[in-house]
């Protein structure tokens, strides 16, 4: 195997300048990114390297006259490693610590420290920064990158799946940089961190909530094919390219699959255990009329021609309020009104107040007052007031999400969540559900693996390809590890011939379809021989899937629900009052509604319903609907008509044009499966499907006839086209499967969506059926 090439810069301050015969290959040690897989370990550490570095001459020593050109703290430090052809930028950073080391021999070696970016966030006071309103995660990051005033190389933020009601409202003088990414991370549900990208060595990412979803398959690493085209004329009969070169050389790429070549594997079992999880969020309230937010308490003393800077805090004049404020409605003061300056310190003698100059930077946790006095006497500044709108920090609010059957076998085992610009805890439920749902119990965590770099080109390729973020799986037959995992961090060290040992923190990636963690089931509600046997008029049953709140679903301009419906019941027995729900959320406020209902002459039909502000819009296409095997149920809808296919009607569709009035908002309601939670006519829970559910799909667009007649025809979990997928239930861990074998579920008995991996909880034993 050919040796890695290994080249080291410095930017002097106009070019890059080659340092590679200054460094000495004895010891290089550098490790970036996340620390560890806990869960809330979502923030990347400061990254740091050390090399030590030849300096016989003074030349990496600041204060020697015969140092390097621009050698200096924060000097900007790169180091390019080659393969083959295939390059990488495996380190950019700021020179952050020099200590000059000299032996017995006399011998001069500079012992350097290379920081990467997330070193200014740790280290910037984000002192100057004003409150913003209504941002989004990707938008609050974007405005402390700034802020910390080190532009990196480049950036890739994804789009924030919440959009917060005010970002930096909750910052202290003292507040650093970092500590606000953590809230945003934490708030999110993401991930931040600087990705050693091959091209430019520093690219910082923002992962939103739903980056890491159930769709994500794995990376790639380039394979160094030997592989060519040939050119006509060319000694084969097989030619394939006309052209004027002999060959041209194909590369291919292939998935990150490191089968049984890791060095060393470190695990850990049972520390994964969480069985109780605590969310905190933070109600605010904000001023709805100006308010005294600074009152001058003793006099301010200012000789002539004197200038005082002072830094005040805020605090509401009335209730005694600590408070923020809203930066940009902070009003300037007004002499005589808001500021007074006398010759007397009680007020009285001469007013200069004319001559007292009065200026007011505005920020988030204090004010920054500049005073001057232009009159030629000592003045006594008596009244100093600043006006606005404050912002409070009330009651925080609390979620508690536990699994009593863990906690009776492990005792309690507790994590607390801080999401300092959550306003109330649906976000935080939901990832509190995720959460309890894979460490309720104790299994064997693969933490980080080791591998030797010059050992093959699979392992070389994977150092220089993969960094942070990437998707991976990790097979080692010995120990049983068979799986897909998230790299968090990476370590690596660099000895005497270029020799290469890399580590990976890794963190699993939550059970799916790519990675074959989970698997379909059916769930059985209300059987209505059972429950009505001489054919009622109205059947209730509180059974049911809740997934909670699902930010992806939230007032969607399209969508697409498709789901597998295996009924139990024969329309023609009888009529059924009501509807039978097979997925929503609904209330007098709003919200969206599948169901199957009486369509006349005991037809089942189909219907769509939004809340309008004029009253409900329902639309209805009957279609008659068999008992005894899996029917395709779906709607297809826009803001302005909607396509109804149903059982074995693929190709029928309806297009029907929606009531007047104004969609109603279904934010803060939460998504059913099974029945319905609806405030309409108290029929709050008692709509059950009579029968079976399986493979409900939710999609983010309006899919054609053609696309549902695809899903139609690939059969219950057949493979369709994901764009646009955004929630697939029911689901269970595959290792789990056997325990749902017609299983009464209980609230412990989860199950999961494929895509966001959000949790849904039983309610009222509805029964697991396995698919044959």
């Amino acid at each position: 195997m050919a040796t890695p090439t290994i080249t080291w810069y410095y930017y002097d301050g106009d070019s890059w300048e080659d340092m590679t015969a200054y460094v000495l290959t004895t010891g290089v040690n550098a490790r970036y990114g996340m620390t560890t897989n806990k869960p809330l370990d979502r923030l990347a550490r400061p990254g740091v390297m050390q090399v030590q570095l030849k300096s016989l001459s003074g030349e990496f020593d600041p204060d020697d006259a015969d140092c390097l050109t621009g050698w200096a703290i924060n000097t900007k430090v790169k180091l390019v490693i080659a393969y083959e052809g295939y390059s990488a930028v495996k380190w950019y950073g700021y020179v952050s610590k020099i200590q000059m080391i000299d032996n017995s021999q006399h011998e001069h070696i500079a012992q350097v420290t290379v920081s990467d970016w997330m070193r200014f966030a740790s280290d910037f006071t984000i002192t100057q920064q004003s409150i913003e309103t209504y941002k989004r995660g990707d938008q609050v990051v974007d405005t402390i990158v700034d802020a910390v005033g080190h532009t990196p190389q480049a950036t890739e933020y994804n789009e924030g799946d919440y959009e917060f009601e005010a970002a930096f409202d909750s910052m202290t003088v003292k507040t650093k940089a970092a500590t606000e990414l953590n809230k945003i991370v934490l708030s999110e549900g993401g991930y931040f961190y600087n990705r050693h990208d091959r091209t430019t060595g520093e690219k910082l990412v923002f992962e939103n909530a739903t980056y890491r979803n159930g769709l994500r398959t794995l990376s790639k690493l380039p394979e160094l094919s030997t592989s060519y085209l040939l050119k006509a004329g060319s000694a084969t009969d097989h030619v394939l390219l006309a052209g004027t070169t002999d060959k041209v050389l194909l590369n291919t790429v292939t998935d990150a699959h490191m089968n049984g070549i890791g060095e060393r594997y470190e695990r850990s079992h049972g520390e994964n255990i969480l069985n109780k999880v605590k969310v905190t969020a933070y109600p605010k309230r904000v001023d709805t009329e100006i308010q005294r937010l600074y009152n001058l308490g003793d006099v301010i003393k200012l000789g002539s021609g004197e200038t005082k800077t002072i830094n005040v805090r805020y605090q509401n004049f009335t209730t005694k309020e600590s408070c923020n404020a809203i930066t940009s409605l902070m009003e300037q003061p007004v002499a005589t009104t808001d500021y007074l300056m006398n010759t007397k310190r009680d007020g009285t003698g001469t007013d200069i107040t004319s001559d007292l100059t009065v200026s007011v930077v505005y920020r988030t946790a204090e004010a920054e007052v500049t005073l001057t006095n232009n009159s030629g006497y000592k003045g006594k500044v008596t009244r100093l007031r600043l006006n606005g709108y404050g912002i409070y920090q009330d009651s925080s609010v609390k979620v508690v999400v536990e699994d009593s059957v863990s906690q009776g076998v492990y005792s309690e085992a507790e994590l607390n969540i801080e999401q300092q610009y959550q306003r109330d805890t649906e976000m935080g439920n939901l990832w509190a559900g995720k959460i309890i749902a894979s460490e309720k119990n104790p299994r064997t965590v693969l933490n980080k693996v080791t591998f030797a770099a010059n050992k093959s080109e699979a392992r070389m390729l994977a150092f220089l390809a993969l960094d942070i973020g990437d998707l991976v799986k990790i097979t080692e037959s010995g120990l049983n590890i068979d799986y897909y995992y998230y790299i968090n961090g990476v370590e690596f060290s660099i000895t005497a011939g270029n020799i290469i040992t890399y580590s990976w923190v890794l963190s699993e990636q939550e059970p799916s379809l790519a990675n074959g963690g989970l698997s379909l089931i059916a769930v059985e509600f209300a059987d209505y021989e059972t429950e009505n046997p001489d054919v009622p008029t109205e059947v209730t049953s509180s059974n049911r899937l809740t997934f909670g709140n699902v930010p992806e679903l939230i007032d969607l301009p399209q969508m697409t629900i498709t789901a597998w419906v295996y009924m139990n019941v024969d329309p023609a027995t009888g009529e059924l009052h009501g509807q039978d729900i097979l997925t929503g959320w609904v209330d007098d406020a709003g919200g969206f509604q599948l169901t199957l209902a009486d369509g006349g002459d005991f037809y089942y039909g189909a219907g769509f319903t939004k809340v309008y502000s004029i009253g409900g819009g329902y639309w209805n296409h009957n279609v008659g609907l068999a008992t005894g095997y899996w029917e395709l149920v779906s709607v297809s809808i826009d803001n302005s008509s909607v396509a109804l296919v149903m059982g074995n009607s693929v190709g029928v569709t309806a297009e029907i044009t929606p009531p007047s009035g104004n969609v109603g908002s279904w934010d803060g309601m939460d998504l059913c499966i099974g029945n319905i939670i609806s405030t309409d006519e108290g029929t709050n829970l008692k709509r059950p499907l009579l029968g079976k559910i399986t493979d409900v799909r939710v999609y983010n667009r309006a899919l054609s006839v053609a696309e549902i007649g695809a899903i139609y025809t690939a059969g219950v979990g057949g493979a369709n086209t994901s764009e646009g997928l955004i929630f697939n239930a029911p689901y269970v861990r595959t290792s789990d499967l056997a325990h749902y074998t017609d299983l009464a579920m209980t609230e412990s008995d989860t199950v999961i969506d494929a895509i966001g991996g959000y949790v849904g909880t039983p309610k009222d034993s509805p029964t697991a059926r396995l698919l044959t």
